[in-house]
């Protein structure tokens, strides 16, 4: 999954309720983190009106992680393996392609750079 200039690898099948989901978080060009990093990892519910679209958080976590845990791998300038903690228990992800309601999981990784910040968002696949 790729966003702006970070890239998330996580395995194919997702996530599973109960256990933690490995994933490895990588720049896709240089960046120098100046601070440690926010994660936000939450379950959303979109419920889509031919007004207006409702989003409603169903579960969610944050917690901070340590830069210096970022290391160099394969030519890539830096990579940070990241544990998402999930739930023993919840709603899996659904999402209707045609109109964008239903059930995304998402990572939102907050990464403070010298000038300002970036803040990629995820959809990751979570099942039962």
């Amino acid at each position: 999954m790729l966003w702006g200039s970070w890239e998330l690898e996580a395995p194919g099948s997702g996530g599973r309720f109960g256990q933690p989901l490995e994933v490895t978080f990588l720049p896709t060009r240089e960046r120098v983190p100046s601070g440690p990093l926010t994660c936000h990892l939450r379950c959303i519910s979109i419920s889509r009106g031919t007004a207006r679209s409702d989003v409603k958080a169903l579960w969610d976590t944050t917690w901070t992680t340590n830069t210096a845990l970022i290391y160099p791998r394969m030519g890539l300038p830096l990579t940070l393996p990241l544990t998402l903690p999930l739930p023993d228990h919840g709603q899996p992800t659904n999402i209707d392609r045609r109109t964008g309601a239903g059930v995304p999981w998402q990572l939102n990784v907050v990464i403070p750079l010298r000038r300002g910040s970036e803040e990629p968002v995820f959809d990751l696949p979570v099942r039962c």
